[in-house]
């Protein structure tokens, strides 16, 4: 392979890593969220770990990206989905988020459960694991 060759591979491949950093970032930590956010509910601790996710997120998926071996790439990839759910369990208040609104008449306390919503992320999230794991499988020894 020719050294310019080489250096645009790499260069896709890092920009794929990047990208798709920014997208693991973005359903885990503002998409889903924001949906659940919809409910009237503010979501707080958003901000505390905005630069951390970030820049988690996009160094592993570029070294993901960069990964020739099979076995580490799959489980660096898995890694990263699931600190993508533990993040978003840790923000959502393992499911359970409450608040207290002050009207006319008084103060009155919310209390909302995403319990239901989590389990399917985790499924969804393992899931997707777990295909990997048998591209990887099926790659290898076919």
């Amino acid at each position: 392979m020719k050294k310019g060759a080489k250096i645009k591979d790499f260069a896709l491949k890092v920009l794929y890593g990047i990208s798709s950093g920014i997208f693991w970032y973005l359903l885990y930590l503002y998409a889903i969220p924001y949906l659940i956010g919809q409910a009237g509910i503010p979501i707080r601790g958003l901000e505390e770990i905005l630069v951390f996710a970030v820049v988690i997120f996009v160094s592993l998926e570029v070294t993901v990206s960069l990964l020739e071996n099979i076995v580490y790439k799959f489980l660096l990839n898995t890694f990263v989905r699931i600190l993508g759910l533990w993040l978003l369990i840790r923000l959502l208040n393992n499911g359970v988020i409450t608040t207290r609104i002050q009207y006319s008449e008084g103060i009155t306390t919310i209390t909302m459960e995403f319990t239901p919503i989590i389990y399917l992320i985790a499924v969804w999230t393992f899931a997707t694991a777990l295909l990997d794991l048998v591209g990887m499988i099926s790659r290898k020894y076919f």
